[in-house]
Parts: structure tokens; sequence; C-alpha cells
């Protein structure tokens, strides 16, 4: 239950637009000092409506996990566990990014919300530290929590034959990304657009609408280019080397960076993070420099071919895919964190180069356009398949270590939140008294109360 309800965002608002019954709050639950509203239930039951079916039972599961959540909260406080103010607005940009994505545009939420961006941080600001807090002190509690081999038999042993896990056939799968060359033509013409829109900030028009009409970047361009609170380490090294550099309010030269080339405008700077917006110019790829790449990836791949270059040397010496690169070529699949993927979860390209090939195969050089929206041609390794199956140790050792790892944390945490109920004033409405989940609020708390 710790993460089911771990928000990607606070739900005000959502309430209001699916329900316009007034609706008067009331407190159901204390956890030392803090309290739970009638409210704070009713708004994440609403959300989690919206996306899948729930049945009004599901509140006492919701009421739980914000009741744990004030406990961690509340031994967050008296360990004097700490989140800067760098870190709270970090988050809250990134959750604000990730929801103008999502709806359209930074216009579309503030209409939504019928409030502007930075009233919605205002309002969110300190339900966001109070949730990195309550995660930090969840991560200290399980910070020394080792899992050994052992361990993992004895769980996996644990399983009822009839109730082991049926896995779909899975892949893994490995890449050489070359991106086109780009002409000295192009670069030239979008150095000239580059700086034609830093002229016209200098005299004087708005770096945000010059974002909004010019930037080509996806991620940010629809929010004036901000790029919101980040660290050292989190740009690349042309561009960061830049920003950190800047006065607030000042407007940078041209900055080129493998994407393309920056106008950079620092808004604040605290210790070592900074708030930063830029302007995206990218040099177009001609079908002549897509041409060179694809042939020069053709090439590679006849040496692998031949036997007269290893892939993992090939991946090294000539991928510029930096993620992959770095792990011999070979993808993660961001749903489980570990190599393998079901078929449906491919990109549909990469499906399109395995289709038919058998483990150890290399695909024809594939057209793609990555994540930052440039142009580039991989060849794709099918380092293995597996076939459907029942789940065992031998084909499925990591994914079972997971699954082990899982349980045990839930473990500590019981174990940890059962000891800290005990000395912990609490008290929970009436209402409630009949959810299976409140009973270890009581069972472990003699002085546990229920509202009249």
């Amino acid at each position: 239950m710790r993460s089911i309800l771990i928000a990607i965002f606070i739900y005000a608002g959502t309430l209001a637009a699916q329900n316009d019954t007034f609706l008067v709050d009331k407190i159901v639950g204390v956890v030392g000092d803090k309290v739970v509203l009638f409210s704070d239930v009713e708004l994440q039951y609403q959300q989690l409506k919206l996306e899948q079916d729930v049945p009004e039972s599901f509140k006492c599961e919701i009421l739980n996990q914000l009741l744990s959540n004030k406990m961690y909260l509340e031994q967050a406080l008296i360990d004097s566990i700490a989140v800067s103010d760098e870190e709270i607005e970090s988050e809250l940009d990134r959750r604000i990014r990730y929801f103008i994505s999502m709806i359209g545009s930074q216009e579309k939420l503030e209409q939504y919300y019928e409030k502007s961006i930075l009233e919605i941080k205002s309002e969110f600001r300190s339900d966001i530290r109070d949730q990195l807090l309550s995660q930090r002190m969840q991560g200290q509690i399980l910070e020394n929590l080792r899992i050994t081999p052992a361990d993992v038999k004895k769980f996996f042993a644990s399983i009822p034959k009839d109730s082991l896990p049926y896995f779909n056939a899975e892949v893994e799968i490995g890449q050489i990304v070359v991106y086109p060359e780009i002409s000295k033509t192009q670069r030239s013409l979008a150095i000239t657009k580059a700086e034609g829109i830093r002229e016209r900030i200098m005299n004087g028009e708005d770096f945000c609408t010059m974002a909004l009409i010019y930037s080509e970047d996806p991620g940010s361009a629809d929010n004036c280019g901000d790029l919101g609170w980040v660290g050292r380490g989190e740009f690349v090294t042309e561009f960061e080397a830049v920003a950190f550099r800047l006065e607030e309010g000042e407007v940078s030269e041209l900055v080129e960076t493998k994407y393309g080339y920056h106008l950079i405008q620092l808004l604040e700077k605290k210790g070592n993070r900074i708030h930063a917006r830029h302007i995206l110019v990218k040099p177009k790829v001609t079908s002549g420099d897509l041409d060179a790449a694809k042939k020069k990836l053709e090439d590679i791949r006849y040496l692998i071919e031949i036997d007269s270059l290893p892939f993992n040397t090939a991946v090294n010496k000539y991928s510029e895919d930096e993620n992959s690169k770095h792990q011999g070529g070979m993808l993660s699949n961001p749903a489980t964190g570990n190599s393998y993927f079901e078929i449906d979860q491919l990109d549909k390209t990469i499906d399109f180069g395995i289709e038919g090939r058998k483990a150890g195969d290399l695909s024809q050089p594939l057209l793609f356009i990555d994540d930052q929206g440039q142009q580039a041609y991989r060849v794709i390794l099918l380092r293995s398949e597996t076939k459907p199956h029942v789940a065992n140790l031998e084909d499925d050792y990591y994914r079972i270590k997971a699954a082990a790892l899982s349980q045990k944390e839930d473990e500590e945490l019981q174990k940890w939140m059962a000891n800290k109920i005990k000395d912990t004033y609490i008290k929970i409405d009436p209402a409630y008294n009949t959810c299976p989940s409140m009973k270890q609020w009581y069972q472990t708390n003699s002085s546990a109360t229920t509202y009249e």
C-alpha cells in the first residue's frame, strides 16, 4: 500500500471539476499533532476513480495510507530530517512541467485550476514539502536493508506452485545509434536565427514570448522555456558551464550543445542550484545528412556481421546514445528497471526491426526520432528471447529478487509503524471502524480512540 497513493500531484481542483456538491469538511484522523481531513480522503478517491474502477470501500485504504504518511512526517520532524527549499522548488517545477505536457499548455493548466502558475505553486508548496519528508523518512528506515540469494530462494519457495506468475515472451535488445552530421550551411542558418532572437530580446522583447514562438525544445517551449530548479550535473557540460556563471536576469551569448544552439537566461540562483530558462534553435537535418548516417551504420553493421568488430566494441566506439552506450548498448525497460521487454512494450520501429529474427541477429539501420525530437539511425541487436513461461529462478532471478526485496521492505515498514503506533496519540473517525486496515491502529495502541 505504501506506493499506491504516492501522488503525481496534489488533487485540489479535481473534485470541484467532477462534483458541484458543497462538501462540509471535518477531521477523520489524527496522528500525533497531524490531522487527516475528510476532503483529503475524498479528493484522492475521486482522482483514483478517474483512472480506474475503485469501490467505495477503498477509502479505507486511502485513509490508512494518509495516516501512515502522517506518521512518517511526524517522525521526520522529530528526527530533524530536512528538505531544502531548492528541492521543494525543483519537485514543484518537475510536476508542473509534467502536467503542462499532459494538459497541453501552461494556459490550459491555469484555466483548469483557475489560478496562475505562481498561485498553484504557493498553494501546493507545503504539501510537496510534507511528501518529500515522508518519502525521506521511509528511505532512512530502509537504507540498511539488504537481501541475500538465500532470501530470494526462500521467498520463491514460499509461493504456492499454482500461484506462480506466468510471464509473456520477452526480449533483450541492444542498439548502436548514429546521428546525422549537420552541414555547415544548416549550422550557419541556425546561428543566424538564434542571434536574431537574442538581438530582439536584448532590444526589449520578452524572453517568454520568444521561447513560446521560436524554441524547439518540446519539453520547455510551452512553459516559456522554463527548466525549473536544477543542480550541477543535470545539464550537458557546455550548457551547464555557461548557465552557472550567469547573473540573475542575464541572457547568455549563443551556447552550442549536441542539441543545437541555446540562449539561456538565469532567473534565480541558490547555492549550487539554479532556476533557468532557455530557447533552443536546432540546425535542420537534410536528406543527404540522413543518408550519410545510414551509410555509416551500414558499414558498422557489416563489420559486426563478418565477426571483424564485436558488438560491445562497436557500441563503445561509434554509438552516440549516451544512456545505452554506458550499458554496453543494452536498453532498460522504464516500466520494470530491468533489460527485458514484452513485445507490446517496444517502440514500433524496434518491433519492426527484430520481427522474424533470432537471438544474436542485427536489424537493418532503422530511422527513428529520439525523445528530444532529433532524427537518427540505429541498428538493433536481439540479444536474447524468452518464450512464455511460468516463473522460475533460473530465468527470472532478478525479477523474483525485486519482488522479494519489495516484500521485505513492506515488512520492515510495517514493523517500524507498529512500534511507533504504540507511543503515538491516535484518533480515528468511527465511520471507519469496520475497515480491516484500521485494525493496526487500534491493536497496537491501546489509547487509540474514535470520535463520538
